[in-house]
């Protein structure tokens, strides 16, 4: 098996293992306690290839949302 396929594998597990709530920074972090030296980039770029993304708490994007809204007001 050829790294890259290796490394994937690692990916998807570690990602179905977390109930795909990891995102590339704690899979980098895995991956690295698994000896895989990988930099953050990469694992992120991997994820991208085959549509890994991680859940996002809707909670923290609300107040987001709201400053976008109250910006445009003024214009």
């Amino acid at each position: 098996m050829l790294f890259k396929e290796k490394i994937k594998q690692q990916i998807t597990s570690i990602y179905f293992a977390s109930e795909q709530r990891y995102g590339s920074p704690r899979i980098t972090f895995e991956l690295n306690v698994l000896d895989y030296k990988l930099s953050r980039v990469t694992v992120e770029k991997y994820m991208q290839e085959f549509r890994t993304l991680s859940f996002r708490n809707p909670r923290n994007f609300g107040n987001l949302i709201s400053l976008i809204f109250k910006s445009k007001k003024g214009f």
